[in-house]
């Protein structure tokens, strides 16, 4: 199939042409659509011939320029170039499956949300789910900027106690917050938000209507600071699995077995061990987990345990008391920071043997003994470890406690790496390009058959992780309006694969040989121009253009 290239500066923009006769212009009702500068809103027709493509003037302004010189229509065959505006045209002959939309993307402008408050809004979610002790004036001033809000308040749940935390200016009736009911409300002023537990409440204002996007956000803040649930959880009693909209669990027999475990079992208080190799999505599976069980209302807590010191990890699960050395700061433990929902103990199988002891305590007595406290104090957590290493055959060798291994499998899932769910890999991948092109404001049309072809193919050590991560990349090299191809791929068998096809290296090939010759013109005439377009048997007007389409210092 011949594929039509235009080139702005640095973008590039692929349009496989069709038999038959094409519309080419900047209008959104052409079949070929390239919005560069000089291009017409119906600039040209386009039709297959035998030498390569016949483009027609359909009365623009601008018409085609080759060699310099302007001209209605030009038949353009592998190699050739021509200029319209400060866009260049090229023809290519590439594989259909190349371009074949195997994966659609929604166009970025689709979300809800403004493009301008989407890396400010995840930011501020990864922040309040991955530090639970983060300073809560912090937070409050974060959540009002990101929001864009009037006022935000974090106060004691009774009339008489003060303010735990206030950003942007208080009204002057702050007694009237104590009479608010919960969710959204429509003021005077603007819109007013209000979320209550037990002991606290907390209240954004809004200059005006406030946004779906910013009464999302506002919940999950909510759930964070107050730990309560978001509204539209309180009061879902399904008892079914509560999956994220985002989270691509997957069709696949062994997922689908999986879910079924899940489903039976969510119910129940006992501890959960998930193992699988690294990047399977054990930590989003326990966050499943958690919203879905008995102690959904509760924090939800993860603590790697690989990543801190053996010397600090004891203070890091079960805290610091008061006192108990000249300039240490008393603070609560991460099993303290879950009580009354769920902790995750992430490479669970990585953990000392002196704790390894401590922790059996834990899971035996449900009471933590921080460093330097007089009495344990009682918890009620449920505890899920996480591991990608085989618990068993650790016990077995004397690594790892065996009654602490049986302790903690109440209940064991084990999550099976990407090639051996293949199946899942497309709906992964939309899933990825989706967000990806959403949070990096790139407007694409999909992902190729053939990308998909590859994607499926490939082993992925790295699983879900390394999918996402590259899927990512591909999205960002991938040109404003155009389709994921291989050539944006970082796999061997992509690369491979476009040495044998021999299509992008056939480019790449004429324009280095048309570099080099031009290079070696410029030299030969100590750079006089017009000497060099005689030499290569070109016009001068010809040379600049392809000075400039190649990148050639002047």
């Amino acid at each position: 199939m011949l594929c039509l290239v235009a080139t702005y500066e640095q973008t590039s923009v692929r349009l496989p042409v069709a038999g038959g006769t094409m519309r080419l212009g900047s209008s959104a009702d052409n079949d070929l659509r390239v919005t560069f500068p000089g291009i017409s809103r119906l600039h040209a027709f386009v039709e297959r011939v035998p030498e390569g493509l016949r483009l027609r003037d359909a009365g623009s302004k601008n018409q085609f320029y080759l060699d310099g010189r302007r001209v209605p229509e030009v038949v353009l065959s592998p190699g050739m170039v021509v200029q319209v505006g400060r866009a260049f045209l090229s023809v290519d002959e590439i594989s259909s499956a190349d371009t074949q939309i195997g994966i659609a993307v929604a166009p970025a402008t689709e979300s809800t949300q403004p493009p301008q408050t989407i890396v400010p809004a995840l930011a501020l979610v990864r922040l309040l789910e991955t530090n639970p002790r983060i300073d809560l004036q912090f937070a409050i001033g974060r959540v009002r900027d990101v929001l864009g809000a009037d006022t935000v308040v974090v106060a004691s749940n009774e009339p008489d106690l003060p303010l735990l935390a206030s950003s942007g200016p208080l009204l002057d009736d702050s007694q009237s917050w104590f009479d608010t009911p919960a969710g959204l409300s429509r003021t005077a002023n603007g819109t007013l938000f209000c979320a209550r537990s037990a002991a606290r409440l907390l209240i954004a204002t809004f200059p005006s209507i406030a946004e779906q996007w910013q009464v999302d956000l506002c919940e999950f803040v909510a759930a964070k600071v107050l730990s309560v649930p978001p509204a539209h959880e309180a009061t879902d009693e399904t008892g079914r699995l509560r999956i994220p909209p985002e989270m691509v669990i997957g069709d696949s027999p062994a997922m689908r077995a999986l879910r079924t475990q899940l489903e039976a079992t969510i119910s129940t208080r006992l501890d959960v061990v998930l193992t699988g190799e690294t990047g399977t999505g054990k930590e989003l599976l326990a966050r499943v987990i958690h919203d879905s069980g008995p102690t959904k209302n509760g924090p939800f807590v993860a603590i790697n345990c690989a990543a801190i010191p053996a010397e600090l990890l004891e203070a890091e699960l079960f805290g610091v008391a008061r006192r108990v050395a000249t300039g240490v700061d008393p603070r609560p433990g991460r099993f303290q920071q879950a009580n009354g929902g769920t902790i995750l103990l992430d490479e669970i199988g990585e953990l000392a043997a002196p704790l390894q002891a401590k922790l059996l305590r834990v899971l035996q007595e449900r009471e933590v003994l921080p460093l330097g406290a007089a009495k344990p104090e009682r918890i009620h957590v449920r505890v899920i470890a996480a591991t990608n290493r085989d618990l068993l055959s650790l016990t077995r060798a004397g690594e790892f406690r065996s009654d602490l291994y049986y302790r903690l499998r109440g209940l064991q899932f084990h999550l099976p790496p990407l090639r051996e769910r293949r199946e899942d890999i497309p709906a992964l991948v939309a899933a990825f390009a989706q967000r990806a092109a959403t949070v990096h404001r790139r407007s694409i049309r999909g992902v190729s058959r053939k990308v998909v072809r590859l994607l499926m193919q490939h082993d992925w050590p790295g699983n879900i992780r390394e999918l996402q991560r590259e899927v990512e990349r591909a999205v960002l090299l991938c040109s404003r309006g155009g389709v994921v191809q291989a050539e944006h791929l970082d796999l061997p068998a992509a690369h491979e694969d476009a040495s044998i096809d021999g299509v992008l290296s056939l480019r790449q090939q004429i324009e280095r040989a048309e570099r080099d010759a031009i290079v070696a013109a410029l030299r030969a005439s100590n750079g006089n121009k017009s000497k060099a377009a005689r030499l290569l048997g070109i016009t001068r007007n010809g040379l600049a253009l392809k000075l400039a389409r190649l990148g050639i210092a002047q």
